[in-house]
């Protein structure tokens, strides 16, 4: 899909769009236990559903600390 939408995963603010400037954090999921992982997973979860959709196909380019409280 030429010129598809393209999100950044941030542990500190979610779903980040590319044009979004943030200031440098020093959180990562390893840092936050398994609640706090689940909460984020809800967070960024409506945010997609938000800017994407429900029923869209998308792809992760990230590590399964950050996939895996994404997908079922």
């Amino acid at each position: 899909m030429k010129g598809g939408l393209w999100f950044i995963l941030s542990a500190c603010h979610g779903l980040v769009p590319p044009s979004r400037s943030i200031e440098p954090y020093n959180i990562t999921l390893a840092d936050m236990d398994a609640a706090e992982r689940r909460a984020w997973a809800e967070r960024v979860s409506a945010q997609l559903d938000e800017q994407i959709g429900p029923r869209t196909l998308f792809v992760f380019l990230a590590g399964r600390l950050y996939q895996d409280p994404l997908t079922p």
